[in-house]
């Protein structure tokens, strides 16, 4: 029976100080220094044996910040090249990614 001791022991080897936290109806993944709940990225599912370790892993290994949060568009904005575009193309881009 996979627990969240289990899932918390395999990504503490992939990632020192992450950790698997159910809330009501979903999981979510949380940092020591997180700073904020908004940027936490959740798992949608009800039971932990939902998905198999495996999946947990994947899960980890892919997350991203949900978006709406302020990290969400952080990592967007690091996501373009403002160097190689023109001024007057930038505000597109921007839009083309939110």
């Amino acid at each position: 029976m996979l627990t969240l001791k289990k899932v918390n022991a395999a990504i503490q080897k992939i990632e020192d100080g992450w950790e698997l936290v159910k809330g009501e109806g979903y999981f979510y993944w949380v940092h020591p220094t997180d700073l904020s709940y908004l940027d936490l990225s959740t798992v949608s599912v009800y039971r932990l044996n939902h998905l198999t370790l495996d999946q947990w892993i994947d899960e980890f290994v892919n997350r991203a910040p949900h978006q709406g949060t302020f990290a969400y568009y952080e990592q967007q904005l690091d996501d373009i090249d403002y160097v190689q575009l023109p001024i007057e193309d930038c505000a597109a881009e921007i839009q083309s990614h939110v």
